[in-house]
């Protein structure tokens, strides 16, 4: 597969926040070399369930506002990265990147492995811990602000 993005730090990143598109870029300096391309703001998952009697584009927006959007998608050397992108790794982050694992993959049905990580600025060390376990990739990077 291949994404829309180079592998390298742009001026905006569709759906990060400000703060959260300075961790990117940090990790794109770092590690981007290590990617084909991006996808951002990915959405998975059907999203909610609306009136079909709704017109198109009613139903159309319903769907792409409830849907659950994956931050980073990254294609590397025949697998894909689904990558999560906050500054401190929560208990519920964890939960976040193994949902979207189950999304994603209902969502594309794609051939290729697929990958979870988080980029962030901090994990405790239990979170980190778990994290390894589930087989989650974790990212931390300095604080620079």
């Amino acid at each position: 597969m291949q994404g829309r993005f180079p592998p390298i730090t742009q001026r905006r990143y569709p759906g990060l926040l400000q703060k959260d598109a300075l961790l990117w870029d940090q990790f794109l300096e770092k590690w981007g070399k290590h990617y084909d391309s991006f996808d951002y703001n990915v959405r998975v998952g059907e999203g909610a369930k609306v009136n079909e009697n709704l017109p198109g584009y009613i139903k159309y927006m319903a769907k792409a506002l409830t849907q659950k959007r994956i931050d980073a998608v990254g294609y590397s050397r025949g697998e894909i990265w689904l990558i999560e992108v906050t500054g401190y790794a929560r208990v519920g982050t964890l939960g976040q990147v193994e949902a979207y694992q189950e999304l994603y993959q209902e969502t594309f049905q794609p051939a290729e492995p697929i990958q979870a990580a988080i980029v962030c600025h901090y994990a405790d060390r239990d979170l980190a811990r778990l994290y390894v376990q589930r087989g989650i990739s974790l990212f931390v990077l300095p604080y620079s602000g």
